[in-house]
């Protein structure tokens, strides 16, 4: 066993209203949180299966990934954290087209797509459909959006 099967991750959605936003997860957000991880390493290099999608959406169908990309790790440990993860606010609108717009591309894959898009991702697609639900709220509220994540180790 590494230490990676020793953490567990929640993910959070938070919006800067008082009031409480009627929709949630429908079930566990975490492959939420591996695909943005993976996009985000994209830059880098990244060749995971994740990383592949999000290069696809990014490169072939030209996607802008930078507003799902904009999340932050909760646990602040520094200055620097703190400042990442005040700065993860933003308009829940570029985020929903952003979202709006992967959706789009997996209920409607293209042949190069569908090779990626195994049963191991399924679930990708009715979480971000949830988010989609939470950033339409958002909006409606006029309220900014955040999105993190912490870890625990049991």
């Amino acid at each position: 066993m590494n230490a990676m099967s020793d953490t567990s991750y929640q993910y959070f959605v938070e919006f800067e209203t008082d009031k409480s936003c009627p929709h949630d997860f429908g079930g566990d957000p975490s492959i939420l949180l591996f695909f943005q991880s993976w996009a985000f390493s994209v830059q880098f290099g990244g060749q995971h299966d994740l990383a592949k999608i999000a290069s696809h959406f990014k490169l072939s169908l030209k996607i802008n990934l930078a507003p799902l990309l904009k999340f932050a790790d909760r646990n602040v440990e520094n200055d620097f954290d703190a400042r990442e993860l005040t700065q993860s606010w933003q308009s829940p609108d570029e985020l929903m087209h952003c979202v709006s717009q992967i959706i789009n591309a997996l209920e409607n894959p293209d042949p190069n797509l569908s090779k990626l898009i195994t049963e191991e991702y399924e679930l990708l697609l009715p979480r971000l459909q949830d988010l989609h639900k939470m950033c339409i709220w958002a909006i409606q509220e006029k309220s900014l959006i955040r999105m993190s994540f912490g870890t625990l180790n049991p």
